[in-house]
């Protein structure tokens, strides 16, 4: 019956029009799920350069834990992702590998179905569970299976190789011994803390395994795999559209070769190649982009009985975490494509109706996977990446197929900020602007509330000497000499002059080039050099410019909403009762509007230190240094500005051969020679940076090392204007510095496009 099933979609692709070979190929990669599914992705596919390609899939052979084991895995994989950075065992969910990728021809898909049917019903004496015996070297720890289940597992693929060896498809089964990898291609160091973690599993707990067959794209297997965070519409014919739901991969290389923050990637939904802003992914699970044919439960299955006699089958029943139930898919309003992934379908009623119809056996195929019958809409928001402010651990979220995503393995919250990119003085596209993250030396209960150490407790300093971090790197002695944990201390900042010293880095608000478009001076500007503005959110009037409004060009001014951020911001300090003593701006003239800006919500007469070290990464002015204003041209405008400041970091030894480690050491150099100058009087210090900054001026402060030049851009979208962080320095510690929670609520708000009028005269044409 399955073979006619398909037989008979693929007629009807070929039928409606469709060339046999791409019907066949849409059917391979949709899992065979029916018609409307192939349609849907052929659609979508329209502009895939490689639609045409006879590139076989790789298939490969997998039994995957269900239930309350596979939570345990699970939460290991978060642990250790958490503590130990990122290693190849989070590219994948936790699963036992039967046999070697294998490639088979997309006409043979609806006989790999049949196969792994016809294998399964060959079972008759599966164990009821799964036993164990862990297992550790130097660069793998894992969970290898008892011979006498083996056995069984290795029949299963011998059976499987039999049958497609009728199709004339090889299939080698798995030569090492079958296991479960926990972790593996970690560092050294984190051997001994992944290993503690690992026997913290609790391997007697209830579990169904199932039989499943998935496939890759064989041209990606060598990819990062990207999540969209953020939809992007192409402003150039080279960039790459990005949709909810989408993947895109790109080659590892691509993190080391671009200087601006945009990478070549291709799309998961369309196919489609070109370059799209890093700013608006993260780094996801290589198997959240694979396709499910069939998923069939062996072992375990007396639980799903037992189950089923108590009362309505639903996830909670077999003990199954809800979130295990979320399935991977997209929906996309152009083409109207819906995907299938992993553990089966849930999506809107209507496209679940409308699937269901066209292709009833997928039902069938979700009973046979023991899922919840009700299909259910996965909240967006489980997909968005949380301000880095947030420091409060909280829950893995997990796909379906029980993978993990990067973009939500740290925090989950939602930021309903969308980033921006930063326009470049030397790209026909903008670049990225860097933001911060508030990576904590502290650890944070779910309260707030910080955890006390007795050695601290005791005025006793305890040394951390190794570290892991989110971007896999460890600390040295050198950079974690100062994380100690500090007792007794509220994650708020600290009110009034007394008390410990509090460091407050802050972005600027909304800048004009970024909301209007780098032709917005040619816009604003006649031949006269006369300002006229063309939008209410465009200031009345500009500072006037040595060289003219060129020099705006990479010096942008705020918008109208920029200098209310900025004020709204320093009106929330002055409610929350914060002191500020001595302010420092980056020479930007957004940033030192917005420490005017901000003074004036605070009700503070601060004169403002212009600092050029606190600028952000040189290596985006490949054409030269900004023609930043002087001091006596800000005072003329109107900013209260110190003229007697004698700069820190000269603007002359600003290079834009600098790097990003460079720039890290820039920024943490400068900031402590700023809190040092300050030490004997004491108060607060208010920084008015960057995006970046907010990261590069507190990270080595608090005990961290910089990032790699992967970890920096990987951060890029975390940073809305005018957001803020916040380092207190310990009272019991000499020189300690660590991150709490800003004192100020954040301010968020959504994208106003420009209106234009003449769109009420054009007449519909539908």
């Amino acid at each position: 019956m399955t073979i006619l099933r398909n037989r008979s979609s693929l007629e009807i692709l070929v039928q409606m029009g469709f060339p046999k070979h791409r019907a066949e190929r849409a059917l391979a990669s949709t899992g065979d799920k029916g018609v409307q599914l192939a349609s849907d992705w052929l659609l979508s596919h329209v502009n895939d350069p490689t639609l045409d390609d006879k590139v076989p899939r790789d298939y490969i052979l997998y039994l995957c834990p269900v239930g309350q084991l596979q939570q345990e895995f699970l939460d290991y994989w978060q642990k250790s992702y958490q503590e130990c950075g990122w290693n190849r065992a989070h590219n994948y969910f936790p699963h036992i590998t039967l046999c070697s990728f294998f490639q088979a021809d997309d006409s043979l898909v609806s006989q790999l179905s049949h196969a792994i049917k016809k294998v399964a019903e060959r079972i008759t004496d599966a164990p009821e569970s799964v036993e164990f015996d862990y297992f550790s070297s130097t660069n793998f720890i894992g969970l290898f299976i008892t011979e006498s289940f083996a056995q069984m597992l290795k029949q299963i693929t011998t059976d499987f190789a039999e049958e497609m060896k009728k199709a004339g498809v090889t299939v080698e089964p798995h030569k090492k011994q079958l296991h479960v990898s926990l972790a593996y291609q970690f560092p050294t160091d984190k051997k001994e803390k992944l290993e503690t973690l690992a026997k913290t599993i609790n391997l007697k707990a209830p579990a169904r395994w199932d039989l499943r067959l998935y496939s890759r794209d064989r041209c990606k297997a060598n990819c990062q795999v990207r999540k969209v965070l953020y939809t992007h519409v192409p402003g150039a014919p080279d960039e790459l559209e990005m949709c909810d739901g989408d993947f895109i991969y790109m080659s590892e290389s691509e993190l080391e070769t671009s200087t601006d923050g945009w990478f070549l990637g291709t799309s998961w939904m369309t196919g489609c190649i070109g370059m799209f802003p890093g700013i608006y992914t993260e780094r996801t699970a290589e198997t959240e982009t694979w396709t499910m044919h069939r998923s069939i439960p062996i072992v375990g299955t007396d639980l799903i009985l037992k189950s089923e006699q108590n009362g309505p089958q639903t996830g909670d029943n077999i003990g199954i975490n809800p979130q295990l139930l979320r399935s991977s898919l997209y929906s996309s309003d152009h083409s109207c494509a819906t995907y299938v992934n992993h553990f089966g379908a849930q999506f809107s009623k209507a496209a679940s109706q409308r699937l269901l119809s066209s292709d009833p056996s997928l039902m069938v195929n979700l009973e046979n996977n023991r899922l919840e019958r009700r299909l259910v809409l996965m909240p967006s928001s489980s997909l968005t990446a949380i301000p880095e402010s947030t420091v409060v651990p909280t829950p893995l979220t997990v796909s379906t197929s029980g993978s993990l995503s990067s973009a939500v393995m740290t925090k989950a919250a939602v930021s309903t900020t969308k980033p921006l990119v930063h326009t470049s003085s030397n790209a026909s596209r903008p670049t990225v602007t860097v933001s911060s993250s508030s990576h904590p030396s502290l650890p944070l209960s779910t309260s707030g509330t910080v955890t006390v150490t007795a050695a601290v407790a005791a005025n006793v300093s305890t040394p951390v000497t190794s570290s892991s971090f989110q971007d896999g790197r460890s600390s040295s002695p050198k950079h974690s000499n100062r994380m100690q944990a500090i007792d007794n201390i509220a994650p708020v900042a600290t009110i009034g002059t007394k008390g410990p010293r509090q460091l407050y880095v802050v972005r600027h608000g909304e800048r004009i080039d970024f909301t209007f478009g780098k032709d917005w001076i040619q816009n604003s500007f006649n031949q006269a050099g006369k300002y006229i503005r063309y939008d209410l959110n465009m200031p009345k009037s500009v500072p006037k410019r040595k060289c003219g409004p060129q020099d705006f060009k990479d010096d942008s001014p705020l918008t109208v909403q920029g200098h209310f951020q900025a004020r709204l911001l320093g009106e929330a300090m002055r409610e929350k009762e914060i002191f500020i003593s001595h302010v420092y701006s980056s020479p930007s003239l957004r940033c030192v509007e917005t420490a005017s800006s901000l003074l004036e919500g605070l009700t503070a007469s601060l004169e403002i230190n212009v600092e050029y070290g606190l600028f952000e990464w040189m290596g985006w002015y490949q054409n030269g240094i900004p023609k930043f204003m002087s001091l006596q041209e800000l005072s003329s405008s109107g900013h209260v500005v110190n003229l007697n400041h004698n700069p820190i970091w000269p603007l002359a030894k600003c290079s834009i051969q600098e790097t990003s480690e460079q720039f890290y050491d820039r920024c943490y150099q400068v900031t402590k020679e700023i809190l040092k100058r300050h030490e004997s009087e004491g108060g607060s210090v208010l920084i008015v940076s960057h995006g970046v900054n907010l990261d590069t001026c507190t990270r080595q402060l608090v005990g961290q090392p910089p990032r790699s030049h992967a970890g920096f851009h990987e951060i890029l979208h975390k940073i809305p204007y005018c957001a803020m962080s916040v380092a207190q320095e310990a009272t019991v510690v000499r020189d300690t510095w660590y991150l709490i929670e800003p004192p100020v609520l954040p301010f968020a708000h959504t994208n106003n496009p420009k209106y234009n009028w003449t769109s009420l005269t054009t007449p519909s044409v539908l």
